[in-house]
């Protein structure tokens, strides 16, 4: 195994899953405005990955409502939710967390929004173990180029990013750093370094 300086880890999928909440809140907005349709946690895991405008043109490519107005209301209720609700950690993610960090410096880049790694952070009590972050909400930069930025800004030799969809190793490859599959996660495919749980991440990198 390579010697690491830093790990940057994707969120959804990867440390805990909030497709539940996600759709929660998607269907509350559906149903108040008597739309007969309603979104599964199945839908919402199906677009992993992905920014949130892509998401809503997948998943509800049906509806009759212009775009702005719809991920205006559905991100609202969709924040809600998962304030409310937050997401279901991965076996080990709770515990296993802070011994990476006694051995390596920690990042988060999500395709998500500003919110929601916000959320995350509380729902986690985490924010103390990462070093930084950034997420497509903030700026609507790639995933790639946030990879970029925050080994730029923190100086990373050796870094190693971890996610668990194909979009996570297509953006680790394209910012010339080594990709770890989390296979537990929302995706299976072919991965040259792949893991069934979070544990043997953590054993194979300690």
């Amino acid at each position: 195994m390579k010697k690491y300086d830093s790990i940057i880890f994707d969120i959804d999928g990867t440390l805990w899953n909030a497709s539940a909440a996600s759709a929660n809140g998607w269907n509350i907005y559906l149903s108040q405005m008597g739309y007969n349709t309603t979104v599964k946690k199945e839908n919402i895991e199906s677009v992993a990955g992905c920014v949130f405008e892509e998401c809503v043109k997948k998943v509800l490519a049906h509806i009759n409502e212009p775009l702005p107005s719809l991920l205006k209301n559905l991100n609202h209720y969709e924040t809600e939710a998962v304030k409310s609700e937050g997401g279901v950690f991965y076996e080990g993610v709770k515990s296993l967390m802070p011994k990476l960090a006694n051995h390596y410096k920690l990042y988060l880049v999500s395709n998500c929004q500003e919110w929601y790694m916000n959320v995350f952070f509380e729902k986690s009590n985490f924010k103390n173990l990462f070093t930084d972050w950034d997420c497509h909400g903030r700026l609507k930069r790639s995933k790639a180029d946030n990879i970029k930025d925050i080994i730029k800004r923190n100086n990373l030799q050796n870094s190693v990013y971890i996610g668990d969809t194909m979009i996570d190793q297509k953006s680790s490859q394209e910012a010339g750093i080594d990709f770890i599959h989390a296979r537990y996660g929302h995706q299976k495919f072919e991965a040259p370094v792949s893991f069934n749980s979070f544990s043997e991440i953590v054993d194979y990198l300690i």
